[in-house]
């Protein structure tokens, strides 16, 4: 009977060990992984929390993971995280705005809606769900859909400022020109400053023809922030649409000059040159914007507007 007693206990002070155990690696690899990913050394701080989870499935591990995730661009890996997520806690509203986010990243819009449903149910005055359902259905090409849950943002949320750029960015190309401005001074009458509405706002008043307010417009961001590269796009388009497309092509020289590696620049560069009659340097400036943005080959040339067919055939890229 000694004997039996004596092993019972024996066997019970070696499953608190082994617990004890998995407790202590469970925590080496978890904050192993935490400090790695700041140290930028993603590859090492991936192993350690996947050993970690191994473990224990933990909500807080998952989430480190799916933040280095999105860190590294590894969007589907991300998705995949987020989901266990819910699975280990299907509560947690953040969660869902996080899965619809990635989804978002990649063009995924159909996938977002369950998740922003979701997040929604949990928390019926979510406007950021709201906003999302809005961006996946503009994207989609259902633009009163959009409008109407870009709507159903800003009710909840009056100086949300996302949801009011993106209803007058809808409004705007619609020609909605009085109902999208009104968006935008919704959001100076409390943020003046504010840099993407100042930008949407000139490129509104330009498209109405008001071509020195909106430069004007373009030049005040620039003075603030001469790293805009928004600002120096749109002022660059005023001019082409102006017919000016020597100064159009100045405008994107200063943003190169600034910011060599921005791909939108040497695209909207190769434009103005076309525009201009310069199709080798139109050429070089497109195969650049490539260079350092491939996943734009597929959109680059609808994006050329009445010169399309004519680029197609100065750029053998696109046959």
């Amino acid at each position: 009977m000694a004997n039996f007693f004596s092993k019972l206990f024996m066997g019970s002070s070696d499953n608190d060990n082994e617990k004890d155990n998995k407790k202590k690696d469970f925590e080496i690899f978890k904050y192993d992984g935490v400090r790695a990913m700041r140290m930028g050394k993603f590859d090492y701080a991936e192993k350690c929390f996947i050993k970690a989870l191994e473990i224990d499935n933990e909500f807080e591990t998952l989430h480190y993971l799916t933040n280095l995730y999105t860190t590294t661009a590894a969007f589907e890996k991300a998705a995949e995280t987020l989901n266990r997520m819910i699975e280990v806690d299907p509560e947690v509203v953040s969660t869902y705005i996080s899965l619809a986010q990635v989804h978002y990243i990649m063009e995924k819009y159909d996938d977002m809606t369950a998740p922003c449903q979701k997040a929604l149910e949990l928390q019926p005055e979510n406007e950021e769900a709201e906003l999302l359902l809005a961006k996946s259905a503009n994207k989609k090409g259902d633009i009163f859909q959009a409008i109407a849950f870009a709507t159903k943002a800003i009710q909840k949320k009056e100086d949300y400022t996302d949801a009011l750029l993106l209803r007058s960015e809808i409004l705007g190309k619609m020609n909605q020109f009085k109902e999208a401005l009104a968006d935008i001074d919704a959001i100076m009458a409390y943020d003046p400053e504010n840099e993407s509405a100042v930008i949407a706002k000139a490129g509104l008043i330009g498209a109405q023809g008001d071509m020195q307010e909106a430069i004007t417009l373009y030049n005040q961001v620039i003075a603030t922030d001469p790293f805009n590269m928004e600002a120096y796009i749109g002022k660059a388009n005023i001019y082409l649409n102006n017919n000016e497309a020597d100064k159009a092509i100045e405008v994107l020289n200063d943003a190169i000059e600034l910011s060599p590696d921005y791909a939108q620049a040497y695209k909207e560069r190769g434009r103005a040159k076309l525009v201009a009659g310069d199709k080798e340097g139109a050429t070089e400036d497109v195969k650049k914007a490539l260079e350092l943005n491939p996943l734009a080959a597929d959109r680059i040339n609808g994006e050329f507007n009445n010169k399309a067919a004519e680029f197609d055939n100065v750029i053998g890229i696109f046959k």
